[in-house]
């Protein structure tokens, strides 16, 4: 190799300025005598072009013999601890030890409560029926009784015969008259749960509790009271005429209007039950049939 001491100037020179990660040193060929080019610079690569040359660090003295090793570097900071791993098989079981010996036998303990009472015993079987015995003479007819009187003659039933025949009804002082139902007779035929208009006239002699505040109810007879069509408590007259509706019961049937006077505060301020309990005939001022 000619040039050598160039080559060594050069390669100090690129000595410091070589860049890490360079693999081989590299130096441009002389077209002419295929070695290298005087002067030419050393050129750290990690590869060789074609134009150029590597060169060996060793031939040329770059590269030493191995120095000795250093000293060991100061001991490093303890690391984290390492999570901890998982745990491991349980070991296999222990021989059985030796039985001991039978300790002394105890003292007998204190005799135990009598025991319970066992279940009766089953019932014996029934015996066979005896023998129907013989039946007797018959005896001889007794003569007859005496009639009782006759009784008193039952209330009529209602009917709408009866209900368009039946005086002005007047329950405690109070009296309904001129009552109409759906504009005509107090007998009327409806669908179930439509509306019924009535219309009535009433007066309250109110002669019996001169102190007392009053009410007349009404509704239908097998249920509780509807409202009050007169609470002197409201301010209303003793005597006046009114008109309001009614719902007829959803089942098909017959049906009674009835009223009753209440002595109360005001309408259903105490109860909102018929004031002396369930109406009777005598309080019906209409019949209502569903169909």
């Amino acid at each position: 190799m000619k040039n050598g001491k160039s080559l060594i100037a050069t390669l100090v020179l690129f000595a410091g300025l070589s860049p890490v990660g360079a693999d081989v040193l590299c130096v441009r060929i002389n077209e002419r005598t295929g070695d290298n080019r005087e002067g030419a610079r050393l050129r750290l690569r990690t590869a060789c072009r074609s134009d150029e040359m590597q060169v060996d660090p060793v031939a040329i003295g770059l590269l030493g013999p191995q120095g000795p090793i250093g000293p060991s570097g100061p001991l490093g900071a303890t690391g984290p601890i390492g999570a901890t791993g998982p745990m491991g098989a349980s070991g296999p079981q222990g021989s059985q030890g030796a039985v001991g010996a039978a300790g002394p036998a105890g003292p007998n303990g204190p005799a135990g409560a009598q025991g319970l009472q066992g279940p009766q015993g089953l019932t014996g079987s029934v015996g066979s029926t005896g023998a129907i015995g013989p039946q007797g003479i018959q005896g001889l007819a007794g003569a007859a009784g005496v009639a009782g009187p006759t009784g008193p003659l039952g209330p009529a039933g209602i009917s709408p015969f009866t209900m368009a025949l039946t005086p002005t009804p007047t329950v405690a002082e109070a009296t309904l008259t001129g009552v109409l139902i759906n504009g005509g007779l107090v007998t009327s035929t409806v669908d179930p749960g439509s509306t019924i208009q009535v219309s009535l006239a009433y007066a309250d002699a109110h002669l019996g509790c001169l102190g007392c505040i009053e009410q007349i109810q009404f509704g239908f007879s097998d249920q509780d009271p509807i409202g009050c069509f007169f609470d002197q408590s409201q301010g209303d007259l003793i005597a006046g005429s009114v008109s309001f509706t009614v719902t007829a019961p959803s089942t098909p049937g017959t049906y009674f209007l009835a009223f009753e006077r209440a002595q109360d505060f005001g309408c259903f301020v105490s109860s909102t039950s018929w004031w002396n309990g369930t109406p009777v005939a005598a309080n019906y001022f209409a019949m209502i049939t569903v169909h």
